[in-house]
């Protein structure tokens, strides 16, 4: 009967070790929370389904085919950034700067546009946006 309590005890401990937060998640260097600054990072097809990257610094970064779907891009700089062929549905780009990113196939069914800058920006369609307000119209791919 003691060893049975002592091993029940044991599972418990471990259980209760899974459960502790672990902090944001670090992708190839770039910390994965609101407000963080990842220029130039690596983070080609990663999956980014759902995080909080509100005001983040993702200039010049590569997230080609990466999924970032229901992801919180609002105020986000995206400037230079390589987005092609990445999935954007239903995420909040609202007042995300986009000038000159590169969204040449991206998917951004549902996703949030209110405030974007497209200046420059080569749109999912291929079409290189020359105003602001430019990928409107152009966002199928």
């Amino acid at each position: 009967m003691k060893r049975l309590f002592l091993m029940l005890v044991g599972v418990g401990l471990f259980v209760g070790g899974c459960a502790e937060e672990q902090g944001p998640r670090v992708i190839n260097g770039c910390v994965i929370e609101p407000g963080t600054v990842c220029k130039n990072a690596p983070l080609a097809g990663v999956s980014l389904v759902g995080e909080d990257l509100s005001g983040a610094d993702f200039s010049g970064a590569v997230l080609q085919g990466a999924d970032l779907s229901f992801v919180d891009l609002s105020g986000a700089e995206l400037s230079i950034t390589n987005l092609a062929g990445a999935r954007l549905v239903a995420a909040n780009m609202s007042g995300a700067q986009l000038f000159k990113a590169n969204l040449l196939g991206a998917d951004l069914g549902g996703a949030d546009i209110d405030g974007v800058n497209w200046s420059d920006a080569v749109c999912p369609d291929g079409v290189v946006a020359n105003t602001a307000m430019g990928c409107l119209g152009h966002l199928a791919p």
